[in-house]
């Protein structure tokens, strides 16, 4: 949640209100919510592959509450 809003206000503040990049590249006049949903998406991928996996404890504990 944190990278997706920085994306978009950093994409909507600073890259997309410099007309001179805006105009070298189009991909800047993109609507800022798009580029925050993909890169909050990569960030979410990232940090779950890199986190480890909960304890057996934990699991079964996530097992029962959720049988409940």
């Amino acid at each position: 949640m944190v990278v997706g809003t920085v994306v978009c206000f950093v994409w909507k503040f600073v890259l997309a209100a410099n007309a001179d990049l805006v105009a070298a590249h189009p991909i800047f006049g993109l609507y800022e919510l798009a580029p925050g949903f993909v890169l909050a998406f990569v960030a979410t991928v990232v940090v779950s592959l890199v986190t480890p996996k909960p304890s057996a404890e934990i699991a079964d504990e996530f097992d029962k509450v959720r049988a409940e």
